[in-house]
């Protein structure tokens, strides 16, 4: 469980009141990964994630074929495609090392968009940057 001092030190949610904070750390999911562990399959719903700690590649299957398109490191988001656009996963993330996430699912996300509009501009940004070819998807992108 996260309290809301983790949550201030994350930079997505670094300008959210403390009680905006106290309401995320009710919901969020505090997930530990091994290597090889999945924080998604492709079809799951939209949810948002955060790595704090660790390495999570981004995969993809076509033709039965796997594909590396990314990683993300500490800081960096993931699932911002799906909750903007309102589809399921495309793709799958598993830890490459020991790996702490935080998990927000969809509709707790939109009820904290819907109150912080900066976190809903942040995940939107992302989002087109990833759609439009921030193809350079990798451990070192900006942490939002």
């Amino acid at each position: 469980m996260f309290t809301p001092e983790e949550l201030a030190a994350i930079p997505l949610f670094s300008t959210l009141s403390p009680a905006k904070l106290t309401e995320v750390a009710k919901h969020a999911a505090d997930i530990r990964l091994g290597p090889g562990d999945y924080a998604v399959h492709e079809g799951e719903d939209p949810a948002l994630f955060i790595v704090l700690s660790g390495l999570i590649e981004v995969i993809r299957r076509a033709d039965g074929i796997e594909q590396k398109v990314g990683e993300r490191g500490p800081g960096v988001m993931h699932g911002e495609i799906p909750l903007v656009f309102g589809v399921q996963f495309q793709v799958a993330s598993r830890a490459l090392e020991q790996t702490r996430v935080l998990r927000l699912d969809a509709r707790h996300y939109y009820a904290l968009a819907a109150d912080a509009p900066e976190i809903a501009k942040a995940v939107r940004e992302s989002a087109d940057h990833r759609v439009s070819g921030g193809a350079a998807d990798r451990a070192g992108d900006e942490a939002l």
